[in-house]
């Protein structure tokens, strides 16, 4: 083991499958902060940057972004089922409005998040911890061994005051990563992506002559999506659990694959003439899951918009040749993208651009004008995609 001070910047390489053991080695109890993986544009599949934050040498969360209240709040929220019941949802709508509009409580909601939850019984400090090592895991799972890439490690002393949970041993959690490739490894040989779309075999079904009772539990596991991915989901359960039922459920004959789900991904244009801003875009939201088209151009930008049929479109206003809002009245002629949410995007941050976006049925957002408004602007960002593009 490498002994290593918290302050110092600590970059490696990695290839395929190396990944884990090159973090257990270049890790101890004296880190705090966030390990910064930049993965090769060879990974096409992968988002740009991944990020580990550990504490005192503990995993903490993991995901394209560093640890944030947002991220927890996202990972409790897809595997906790009673935070999708009536009872909580006023509570996690508010949690999402005080980190849209009070940026500077966002460390404090991490605690607001745990306290009101107990209070209210929606789940224990166990099943938390539990939810949040499905999530650690999860991501190990897509990223841990199947591409090469660059790291360092970012130290970040402040995290020792938003942190009212505990991580997980990085030994133990890595081995236990490892475990599940080679199930993983198994499983796919039957359940070969995600996506993988499954139907009930009845015939099957009437040949083995199934009581009624077991005909109700196949009828109602499908009943949550035709995916390991969607039911995962709908259930807030572990996907690698769901896709070994899947597969054996498959094995016995009761169930059979179908063609995969085609480009399952939520489409978003974006038209800007800023190629900084293009990148910007691209890896913030390819890295929260969207497919994202963009676009320089914005003479040629319609064409693209038809094809890909997006659930959200990004114009900036000032534009040569076309601005945003003339390009907007070409948009709107179109039938299949009439509906499609617009947001106008720009760094004049005037009351007449604000009014015209608003008269014209579309939503308004600033660009950031320093590094130190791009925290805003990405938290801005998101909240305007779950609220638009889901």
């Amino acid at each position: 083991m490498i002994s290593l001070s918290s302050k110092d910047s600590i970059d490696f390489s990695f290839e395929r499958e190396s990944l884990s053991w090159q973090i257990l080695q270049r890790s101890d109890p004296s880190l705090t902060g966030h390990w910064q993986h930049e993965f090769q544009p060879a990974c096409p599949q992968f988002p740009r940057y991944w990020h580990l934050t550990l504490y005192q040498g503990n995993a903490l969360f993991c995901g394209p972004e560093p640890m944030t209240a947002q991220g927890l709040l996202e990972a409790a929220e897809r595997y906790l089922p009673n935070l999708k019941g009536k009872k909580a949802v006023p509570l996690i709508q508010s949690l999402k409005q005080m980190l849209y509009h009070e940026a500077e409580q966002r460390p404090t909601v991490i605690s607001t998040l745990i306290e009101s939850c107990h209070r209210l019984n929606l789940f224990s400090p166990e099943q938390l911890q539990q939810a949040l090592r499905l999530h650690l895991l999860s991501e190990l799972d897509k990223i841990a061994f199947d591409c090469s890439g660059q790291a360092r490690f970012l130290p970040n002393p402040a995290l020792a005051t938003q942190l009212p949970i505990s991580g997980f041993d990085l030994s133990a959690l890595m081995a236990d990563a490892r475990k599940r490739r080679i199930i993983w490894s198994k499983v796919r040989k039957i359940v070969p992506s995600s996506q993988t779309a499954f139907a009930l075999d009845q015939e099957a079904i009437e040949r083995a002559d199934l009581p009624a009772t077991h005909r109700m539990r196949l009828s109602s596991f499908l009943r949550y999506g035709q995916t390991s991915a969607d039911i995962a989901r709908s259930l807030c359960q572990d996907e690698l659990a769901v896709a070994k039922q899947l597969a054996q459920l498959t094995q016995q004959g009761f169930l059979k694959a179908q063609s995969e789900r085609q480009n399952s991904k939520a489409k978003v244009v974006i038209v800007d003439d800023s190629q900084l801003m293009l990148q910007m875009f691209q890896t913030l939201v390819s890295g929260w899951g969207y497919d994202v088209y963009s676009h320089a151009d914005p003479r040629s930008a319609l064409d693209i918009m038809v094809e890909a049929a997006p659930k959200a479109i990004f114009l900036d206003v000032n534009m040569p040749e076309i601005s945003g809002f003339d390009l907007l009245k070409q948009i709107r002629r179109q039938p299949s993208l009439r509906e499609t949410p617009l947001i106008m995007l720009t760094a004049e941050r005037t009351l007449s651009n604000n009014w015209r976006a608003q008269w014209s049925g579309c939503k308004f957002l600033s660009k950031p004008l320093s590094p130190d408004e791009i925290p805003q602007f990405r938290l801005d960002l998101r909240m305007l995609l779950e609220t638009v593009a889901q």
